[in-house]
């Protein structure tokens, strides 16, 4: 059985989760290889930009200057 997203009753939305950063992970570094990942506390897959938009706007700004 699975949910509209696709999640079975065997997978929690956590391990859905990995799953998808996993394969973002892959695309990016195959298709921009000098990207470089940084990890941030307390905020999930895709969720910086709604949770913490000032700490996005400041790496934006950091990545974009150095």
């Amino acid at each position: 059985m699975s949910t509209s997203d696709g999640i079975t009753d065997r997978m929690t939305i956590h391990e859905f989760g990995k799953e998808n950063q996993k394969w973002d992970i892959e695309y990016i570094r195959k298709h921009f290889s000098k990207t470089v990942f940084r990890v941030f506390e307390d905020v999930g897959h895709g969720g910086l930009a709604a949770l913490k938009p000032d700490l996005l706007a400041s790496e934006l700004e950091r990545t974009i200057g150095e």
